[in-house]
This record gives structure tokens, sequence and C-alpha cells, in this order.
């Protein structure tokens, strides 16, 4: 199996991680597919996509001011906006020219506003991470490593042998990896 586009890490990350030295192709395998899953997994939980990615004509509402808080982030670049009345007659198109941006938000320049209404404000934009954060990667690796033990104990919350009880961990991630990814999460305010 090959890697993914939305891979948060690498086979060899993971095999570092586990004290794996050994080439083994039925292995390697296994990992690329666990951090597939894994990766999938944590954009679910986000509730974002992690790599760069081109959102088109995504719709708003208009706010009545010079601001606009996108859903994606961090943006990367604003290409178009395009802002209508509530009869969807176009009152303004803007290039990347007539506004900026930081991690979150856009700005429009010279006065212009997003004038307010339902879902009349259309962007198309970029947003997410050219290079992954490192606390992602990690987030990722533990979360593979914790699937790649645990393979052996499907289903199993404890175990004894000869007086001595060992408990695993029963959840869909360990703490310190939902730590690590509570840090990137997508959250809408109410």
């Amino acid at each position: 199996m090959t890697a993914n586009a939305i891979d948060l890490c690498q086979v060899s990350d993971v095999k570092a991680w586990l004290n794996i030295t050994q080439v083994d192709a039925t292995n390697d395998g296994m990992i690329q597919r666990l951090i597939t899953g894994a990766s999938d997994f944590i954009e679910q939980y986000l509730s974002r996509d992690i790599v760069v990615t081109t959102y088109t004509a995504e719709r708003y509402n208009g706010p009545g001011g010079s601001t606009l808080m996108l859903a994606n982030w961090p943006i990367v670049s604003v290409s178009a906006i395009t802002v209508t009345d509530q009869s969807a007659n176009v009152l303004g198109t803007y290039g990347a020219s007539a506004c900026w941006f930081d991690d979150r938000t856009v700005y429009l320049n010279n006065g212009e506003v997003f004038t307010r209404g339902k879902g009349n404000v259309s962007v198309t934009y970029q947003a997410g991470y050219a290079s992954i954060p490192f606390g992602l990667q990690q987030a990722c690796i533990e979360l593979v490593a914790h699937r790649y033990r645990e393979r052996d104990r499907i289903g199993l919350a404890s175990k004894g042998m000869a007086g001595e009880t060992t408990a695993y961990v029963v959840a869909d991630m360990p703490k310190s990896t939902r730590a690590y990814l509570d840090q990137f999460k997508n959250v809408v305010p109410a």
C-alpha cells in the first residue's frame, strides 16, 4: 500500500516510535494502512482538512462589516469573493488584491463590506498546512502505535497471569493523543 495525500506521518516515523528496525513489506503495508486510517480518523475528529485544500465558492452569511471568519484554517490564499443582495444581484466581486487575511479571517480593503444577508457571500480560497505541524504528526504516530499494539488484544480490557493483572487502554485514543489533537480542533461557536 502506498502513502495517501492525507497521511499525517510516515511508516519510518511509526517504526522508529515502536523501535522496529527490520524491513518487512507485510508489516510496513499494515502500518501504512493504519497511518491512512488514523489520518482520516484525526481529520474527522478535528472536523477539518489538515493539508492545503482549495474551497470553491463556499457560502457564508454576510455579517454587515468588513471582516468574515472562514470555516477552514489556516488560510493560505483568497482568490475570489462575491457579495450579493437578497435578490442575488451582485454587489461586489473582489479578487486577492481587494482583501487581506490572517489565519482565520478575511478583511475587505477600502471600506468595502460583506453586506448583511443569509448565504450572500461566496469565497474561493485555500486553507490548511503545507507542512504538517509536529503535534499532529506525533498524535498520528501515537494513534498508529496504539492501534498496532492493540491488534493482538482486540476486545481485551485486561489479562491475568501468575497472580498479576495487566490492564489495557480501552478508548478510541490515548489521552496524550487527544491532548495533541484538541489544540487543532475546529470548534464552531454556538
